[in-house]
């Protein structure tokens, strides 16, 4: 019994202290997350609170190139005289790349990397009429840590903006977010999940 255990406790310890970070960033294989939360700080006066959901999913391409599809549905509560609700949503693309670079390592089983994003972006307030809708952008860096081989939790600060149409044609924040993503090789988890549904 006492062996079994010893086995059991250094098949973890290999397990979450043993990833190689670059294996999940090759090609071939699938990222598939959320950011949980962001906590934004508004470029515009009066304290804001908010709360963002952002899923996303995609295919490495090349060795540490990742592109794919995301959405975001958000809620800020805006302070200040503007009293009243923003509701954020978006439906777009994005595209990172992990710089594998050993010069630049923090730590063993970490990454960073940068992203970028674009796609249809809407931000309406509930009270004083703030709307714009149209082409959404952002860009910024981030780091994400490998807790085991197939699971990061990440962190990254990027610049957000919506340009369109409207009452205010142009909004820009800078907004961090933390967030958990899975990665698995693409073509056995593509294969489970079409045999699963037979």
């Amino acid at each position: 019994m006492k062996n079994a255990i010893t086995k059991l406790l250094l098949t973890a310890l290999i397990a979450v202290f043993g990833v190689n970070a670059n294996a999940q960033t090759q090609k071939g294989y699938a990222m598939v997350g959320t950011n949980l939360s962001s906590f934004d700080i508004g470029l515009k006066s009066g304290s804001n609170i908010k709360f963002d959901l952002t899923p996303k999913a995609g295919i490495f391409i090349r060795d540490g190139l990742l592109v794919g599809i995301n959405a975001l549905l958000g809620i800020e509560h805006v302070g200040g005289d503007d009293n009243g609700n923003i509701v954020d949503y978006e439906i777009g693309l994005f595209g990172r790349y992990y710089i594998a670079n050993k010069n630049i390592e923090v730590v063993k089983h970490g990454k960073f990397f940068f992203e970028i994003d674009a796609g249809f972006h809407g931000r309406n307030q509930t009270k004083g009429g703030n709307k714009t809708n149209g082409l959404g952008i952002g860009f910024g860096p981030g780091f994400a840590y490998f807790l085991n081989s197939n699971v990061a939790i990440e962190t990254s600060a990027k610049y957000q903006a919506i340009a369109g149409f409207g009452d205010t044609a142009y909004q820009h924040d800078l907004v961090w977010s933390l967030g958990l993503q899975v990665y698995l090789p693409y073509k056995s988890t593509k294969n489970t999940i079409v045999s699963d549904f037979k």
